[in-house]
């Protein structure tokens, strides 16, 4: 197994009963998906790691309904993780977020941003 599929990554998918179906299953299909990509989250560049959480929002997407409109910003202050337009319906999240090996903060912004 490579990646993050042992860290802190596998709490949200088990221990929140009160997340709703799409947010489970989007986690799952990361977590998933992560087991057997080459490299792996942890291991993979900023620029890879951006296309697999796109890949995530897109499942996401899919199975809630929401926007698909992701977008990584390197203008962004340091304390502003992330963004929702509702007139465009775009997501922006600051590229810093890429830099952490674990997904799980970016996962949860583009949930929340939704």
């Amino acid at each position: 197994m490579t990646g993050f599929a042992t860290t802190r990554f596998l709490q949200p998918v088990t221990a929140h009963r009160g997340m709703r179906e799409p947010h489970t299953w989007s986690l799952q299909y990361f977590q998933e998906r992560d087991m057997f990509r080459e490299p792996s989250y942890s291991e993979a560049s900023s620029e890879q790691r951006a296309e697999y959480i796109r890949d995530f929002h897109d499942k996401f997407s899919e199975l809630s309904g929401y926007s698909r409109n992701l977008h990584f910003s390197n203008r962004m202050e340091s304390h502003n993780l992330g963004a929702f337009n509702p007139l465009t319906k775009r997501i922006d999240l600051n590229v810093n977020l890429l830099r952490d090996a674990d997904p799980l903060q970016v996962m949860e912004i583009v949930m929340h941003e939704s």
